[in-house]
């Protein structure tokens, strides 16, 4: 029995390629998902990484979904539960993606792998013919974006040390434009709530980028800083406990040619801030700090605050500016106001600038033995109205490390409000051991060319050496000095002023074996001994009858 052979026309041929092919891609595309796994996995195992898996859930010209991802080296590991892409054909023939989206992205990584995860030992040199440049790889981003949104959310990252886990949750999301990109990075950082912002954008030759990250409640972070310390082995006692406050940090900076870091800029401003220090109670309404670097190990700090310590010490418009170069730092110090409280005496500066200090960071910090170190204030008072200076200096020099100081004060006016008593330029020098106050055991020397009571000169060329027990009681060693007209000399005076402790403006004078001489009446008398007391010296009042002999 014989057959005759069909003959197949041109169309029916054309028709049979077409469904062919339709089929193949068929089929192919539903194995694609395997086959980008299979080769995903080729990969990975090529690069020498054992312990890598990811699912291709979706795969289409306009959008893809991979799942569970997971990369692991040693003890540390990243894993992503769902990987969104979303892209269109002509997108994927420009090798571009329209949007990334990552869900739950989770990585754990030990100190000790870190550098094994993330620079893998090379087995020999790799040459590179064009060096790596920064600013060329950020213009190629700007200039044409892979992508135009990414999203990152419900993740986690933890570095893990001695076993101690420090964890970063967080969610993102940035927008890529043609020459600018802008993003946040929000989450709780080891413990703490921050929220964070970044752009970056290009100019011609130049990269501009800025950020800024808020603490809005840094108390949150006192776990951290005491689990932080306990990996150093410090002493847990010099931990800062923060009460409350919260603060916002920025940056900026432009990226040049050649890499270099230009215009870099840092600001720092912490508000209602209160830290503990052992025993020691900071609190700061406002606190700004500026940084800004220059070079290699060169930069400048600047800082300004309003202080108050243990409600003991009270500091406004406190003003901090360093700057280093190396292992040089010069240091410079200002406030506006300074005021001390009990237990310390009561005194309030105003318009206080410290000395400059130059100071060898590679040594430890030390007092400079033998120079002198000149503080210049507006005003100084003790005790509000019992004692005030005005426009003066205070030159101070380290006689020896243990605290020996000898302090100068050049002329200046002062004033006591509350006996009605001015002083015209007046001087002091001495010497003050700094553990020994408010006592001043070494002799202090005190001299001035005019003395007033009201609007009178009652005193004039004073000299008066004494010794400081207490802020109450003054030990007088010896006097000289011209009392309405007549010249007068106590010497030895031994004698012992005592301010009343009420502040009521009582004054007593206790003479014991007192020497005294009036050159020009021909005047000497030995072995003085009696008590002034005084109810007031404006007008001038004593308390009933005076004996002296």
């Amino acid at each position: 029995m014989s057959f005759k052979r069909r003959k197949i026309t041109l169309k029916q041929l054309f028709a049979g390629i077409l469904f062919a092919c339709v089929g193949l891609l068929a089929i192919s595309w539903y194995f694609l998902p395997s086959l980008v796994e299979w080769g995903v996995h080729r990969m990975a195992k090529d690069s020498g990484i054992a312990d890598f898996s990811l699912e291709v859930s979706k795969l289409n010209p306009w959008g893809s979904e991979l799942s569970n991802f997971r990369l692991k080296e040693n003890q540390s590991f990243l894993e992503v539960e769902r990987i969104h892409l979303l892209h269109d054909p002509d997108d994927l023939a420009k090798g571009e993606l329209q949007a990334v989206s990552v869900t739950r992205l989770q990585a754990d990584f030990q100190t000790k792998d870190l550098v094994r995860f993330f620079v893998p030992e090379r087995k020999e040199e790799v040459s590179m013919e064009e060096p790596f440049s920064a600013h060329s790889l950020l213009r190629d981003f700007l200039d044409d974006p892979p992508l135009t949104f990414v999203r990152i959310r419900d993740s986690s990252i933890a570095l893990i040390h001695r076993e101690q886990r420090f964890v970063f949750d967080f969610l993102s999301k940035f927008d890529l434009y043609e020459g600018f990109s802008k993003g946040n990075l929000d989450g709780i950082l080891l413990g703490a709530e921050v929220l964070s912002d970044f752009t970056l954008w290009g100019e011609e030759n130049q990269i501009f980028l800025d950020g800024e990250i808020s603490f809005p409640q840094l108390a949150q972070l006192n776990e951290s800083l005491g689990r932080a310390v306990a990996l150093l082995d410090a002493n847990q006692s010099r931990v800062p406990m923060i009460g409350s406050g919260s603060a916002v940090m920025q940056a900026m900076a432009t990226l040049g040619k050649e890499d270099d870091l230009n215009d870099l800029f840092m600001e720092i401003n912490a508000s209602d801030l209160s830290v503990e220090f052992g025993e020691i109670r900071m609190q700061s309404e406002d606190l700004i700090v500026f940084l800004t670097p220059r070079e290699k190990d060169d930069f400048s700090v600047n800082s300004y605050a309003h202080l108050n310590v243990n409600d003991e010490i009270q500091v406004e418009g406190a003003n901090l500016r360093m700057e280093v170069s190396g292992d040089s730092a010069e240091i410079r110090a200002s406030v506006s106001a300074l005021e001390l409280t009990d237990p310390y005496p009561p005194l309030r500066l105003r318009g206080l600038t410290l000395p400059f200090w130059d100071l060898n960071l590679s040594e430890s910090p030390a007092f400079p033995v033998g120079v002198e170190k000149t503080i210049h204030f507006d005003e100084f008072s003790f005790d509000d109205e019992v004692l005030k200076l005005y426009q003066g200096s205070l030159a101070v020099t380290w006689i020896e490390d243990g605290g020996l100081v000898s302090v100068r004060v050049p002329p200046l006016s002062a004033s006591m409000p509350d006996l009605g008593i001015a002083f015209v330029d007046f001087s002091y020098q001495g010497l003050i051991e700094m553990t020994e106050l408010p006592q001043l055991n070494y002799g202090q020397v005190l001299s001035g060319a005019r003395v007033l009571v009201g609007d009178e000169a009652v005193v004039e060329n004073l000299s008066l050496s004494f010794r400081l027990k207490g802020p109450q009681k003054v030990l007088v060693d010896s006097l000289t000095a011209s009392i309405w007209g007549s010249r007068m000399e106590l010497q030895p005076a031994n004698a012992t002023i005592r301010l009343d402790q009420n502040q009521s403006g009582r004054i007593s004078l206790s003479l014991d074996g007192a020497d005294l001489r009036i050159p020009e009446k021909g005047l000497s008398i030995e072995g003085l001994r009696g008590e002034l007391r005084l109810a007031q010296l404006q007008p001038l009042e004593t308390e009933g009858e005076q004996t002296i002999f």
